[in-house]
């Protein structure tokens, strides 16, 4: 059996989802496994014939027959948000995911009030939020408010848990106008009991598991959300997600060996607020990642060798690089920063991340030259293999550096 792991070494949207699509493609026996994240991933995939979705809660090697996806325990799901995506599956050609989707009994649910107030307050705070949910989910799981999908067999508990958040997200929304459409959900009486319905309707088209044989399958293709600079222990606090973008969870999950593929751009990119040291406007349009109302524009900058080797760094190393967008080359790096050495710091200390955030946007890039073709000169100073490039949007697009990693 082969395994691979695939983990962003920025803050996001590197091609996770392109290179899953890839590996599915070669063993088609794939369960694709995701181990974090939730909602408010946006992995974009386009076949060889053009066709394209953009991947939340699948796994996004969906679009090849017979891959499966299981949504581990570690990963949050919002059963309305997957619905609507099933949908754009159906248009794409996929009639039917949800019965290859496979979702653990321990995984968490991202309820409609979770996403409103979420999007109530981003309103106000400008926090660099997906407008999801999530945060909103997990801060409350925090304090033993949660719902999971095992508990969703006993409606009783269920609707009240859902009344409980939905009470708790309206008492920390007031002030805000009883006309905006997520204080309406808010203060809808009636959408705890149709949320559940809903849930119900879901549930009897998916598989809810215990455990998985993952030994059933010839490949395991473990994906995981967000990038390692957003990451809730080594991120640049308070501008992270709430949720583990490195590796760890896979070791809780597979104690088979796997393959760590990290995967970067050939230029930087981040959404919403938080410190980009690098950042200036490059001459790239993504047309998967225009601006919107919750992370505003889509940031960009040459390609930053300091916090990518950060992020190797905490998440205890990769095996070999996956480089994405080789079509577009800016021919310069930042390889350090003036006055300042970003080290790894001890996990989960946010005041001490906190200081960082503080730091770097104060830092000022050290930009270079690049010296030789941008894949081998990110391979030398990483020290790392290349296992794959990607020179454009289809899955077709793709070239194999290292068959033996």
């Amino acid at each position: 059996m082969k395994a691979y792991t695939i983990v962003d070494l920025g803050f996001g949207d590197a091609g996770k989802g392109t290179t899953v699509d890839y590996l599915s493609c070669l063993t088609p026996n794939t369960l694709i496994v995701r181990y974090n994240g939730g909602p408010q991933a946006a992995h974009n995939v386009v076949t060889a014939k053009g066709v394209h979705h953009t991947f939340a809660q699948f796994g996004s090697g969906t679009l090849v027959p017979t891959v499966k996806t299981y949504l581990s325990k570690y990963m949050w799901v919002e059963p309305l948000s997957m619905l609507s995506e099933n949908e754009s599956l159906k248009r794409a050609g996929v009639t039917d995911a949800l019965s290859r989707l496979l979702i653990d009994e321990d995984a968490q649910v991202v309820t409609p009030f979770h996403r409103s107030a979420n999007r109530i307050k981003e309103r106000k705070n400008k926090h660099g939020s997906c407008g999801m949910g999530m945060g909103e989910a997990v801060s409350d799981s925090l304090n033993g408010l949660v719902l999971t999908v095992a508990t969703l067999s006993n409606p009783e508990k269920s609707i009240r848990i859902l009344r409980d958040i939905q009470e708790k997200k309206r008492a920390e929304c007031i002030g805000t106008r009883d006309s905006d459409e997520d204080m309406k959900v808010l203060n809808d009486p009636k959408a705890p009991q149709l949320a559940y319905e809903i849930y119900q309707y879901l549930l009897e088209q998916v598989n809810v598991v215990k455990e998985v044989g993952f030994n059933k399958f010839d490949q395991l293709i473990f994906e995981g959300a967000g990038g390692i600079l957003l990451d809730e222990n080594y991120g640049f606090h308070p501008h992270t997600m709430w949720t583990t973008t490195t590796t760890e969870n896979v070791k809780k999950i597979w104690s088979g060996e796997t393959k760590t593929l990290g995967i970067i751009r050939t230029y930087s990119t981040r959404h919403g607020n938080g410190p980009f040291v690098s950042e200036a406007r490059l001459p790239f349009i993504d047309q998967y990642n225009i601006p919107n109302q919750w992370q505003g524009k889509f940031r960009t900058g040459a390609f930053d060798l300091v916090v990518t080797k950060y992020a190797v760094e905490v998440n205890g190393g990769v095996d070999a690089l996956v480089v994405t967008h080789t079509d577009e080359l800016y021919p310069k790096i930042c390889d350090s920063y003036k006055g300042y050495e970003l080290t790894a710091p001890t996990k989960g200390n946010l005041e001490q991340q906190q200081k960082v955030t503080d730091r770097l946007f104060q830092c000022k890039p050290h930009i270079t030259d690049l010296t030789e073709p941008f894949i081998n000169e990110i391979s030398d100073r990483l020290q790392l293999p290349v296992f794959m490039e990607s020179f454009g949007v289809r899955s077709c697009d793709k070239r194999l550096h290292d068959r033996n990693c």
